[in-house]
Formats: C-alpha cells, structure tokens, sequence
C-alpha cells in the first residue's frame, strides 16, 4: 500500500479562467502608445460605432510631478513646438497688417478697437454707433478706417458685417464692376 501511495501523485494545479473580452483587454492595456494608435485606427476602419480622434490627451503633456530634471528640458521642447506650430488668430493677424497700412496714432488706435470687434470667422459684430458713444469717436471716422484699411486686409472682406457684404468686398477687390453687385451676391 505504501507502494501504492508513493506511486499516486497528487497534482493540483490552479486554473484563473478568463473571458476572452478580459483578456482582450488586458492585452490592450499592456500596448504601446504607437501600437494602440494602430489598434485604434484599424478597429474604427472594421466598426463603424468606434470613432477615433485625434485630440490630446493627458498623455500628451508630462507629468508635472515627475522629478524636474526630466521635466524640465522636456517641456521646454514641448513648448517650443507648441508655440512654432501655432497659428496666429485672425486679429493677431490683422493688428500685424494694421501696423503697415495706417497714417496716423488716431486710425491706429481706431483700427484695433475695430479688430477688437471682429469675431473668428473675420466678421464686424459691433456697432458703430455705440462704438462711437463708447469711445467718443465720431462715426464717421470709424466708419472710414473700417471701410478703407480693415476691410482691405487679408483676408479680403474681413471686418464686414454680413457673409454677404464679405462677398461683395471681395468681388470688388478682384476687379469686378458690376452695377447691381449685392443682387448678385445674394442669387
């Protein structure tokens, strides 16, 4: 018996079944950065319901609270590709312009109050009038830098007021004299 007993090995062995979803995602987990982008590109090409975007993430930015020695000259690159890869805003852009196309500190100081007002998609959402009572300058003259150095700027037809009017400046620029121009704008 004893035999017997030497001879019966007992073997347990311990199993952790897993769901193949789990270890899925276990396996994405474990991926590298470039490797998930893949992943991700691929499973939105085979599902329709998987959207992928490119916006930043956390993952983007390094940990602030990693030790500066690492942080620092990182950031620093981050930064200065940050900053060498934006684009200048629209008003940016047009107190550039203002600087070159000005007569005097008085239309100067007219244009970028004007600018002020000009939204991102380049249009004029103020008042003149109120402008005026606001700054004490006469219409006028808001009026003329508007019309003669703003919406002169590129882009063409900035600082109009209406999509309509942006049109129309733009035709006239181009060399376009047609008697009725805001009939044709708006067919």
């Amino acid at each position: 018996m004893v035999d017997r007993a030497q001879k019966s090995e007992q073997k347990i062995k311990q199993k952790l079944k897993m769901a193949p979803r789990v270890l899925e995602y276990i396996k994405i987990l474990r991926m590298p950065a470039q490797e998930l982008r893949t992943y991700l590109r691929q499973s939105a090409e085979q599902n329709p319901f998987v959207d992928v975007s490119d916006e930043s993430t956390e993952e983007d930015y390094p940990d602030e609270t990693a030790p500066t020695s690492d942080y620092e000259p990182n950031r620093r690159v981050v930064m200065e590709a940050k900053i060498a890869n934006r684009k200048p805003s629209l008003q940016s852009h047009l107190l550039n312009q203002l600087n070159l196309l000005v007569e005097s500190e008085e239309e100067k100081k007219i244009g970028e109050i004007l600018i002020g007002e000009i939204d991102e998609r380049g249009l004029f959402t103020a008042s003149v009038t109120e402008l005026s009572k606001w700054y004490g300058i006469e219409e006028s003259k808001l009026r003329d830098v508007l019309k003669r150095v703003i919406q002169r700027m590129e882009p063409i037809g900035v600082g109009a007021e209406s999509v309509e009017e942006a049109i129309e400046i733009q035709l006239r620029e181009a060399g376009f004299r047609i008697k009725n121009l805001k009939q044709l704008v708006k067919t």
